[in-house]
């Protein structure tokens, strides 16, 4: 059971840094379109926030796989280096 509850844990942290770069940058960009004055038609910007809406929420899911606990994390000596 500890070697499952450690793949878990790797495969959560592993999840959890791959989708963060992605929906950090696919964020950053439907920011920058929707405060672009150029773009002006008002069923494209809905669309943009809908997307933006659905990035935040995608984004607090992966924070929230920080609290996944490292099943080894009691068991190591704190660096104190």
């Amino acid at each position: 059971m500890e070697q499952t509850l450690r793949e878990i844990f790797e495969l959560v942290r592993e999840v959890r840094h791959d989708l963060n770069g992605p929906l950090t940058s696919a964020l950053g960009n439907v920011q920058l379109l929707l405060e672009d004055p150029a773009l002006s038609d008002p069923e494209v910007k809905a669309a943009l926030r809908d997307v933006e809406s659905d990035l935040r929420r995608l984004a607090a899911m992966v924070r929230r796989l920080s609290d996944v606990r490292d099943p080894d994390a009691d068991a190591r000596p704190a660096d104190i280096g």
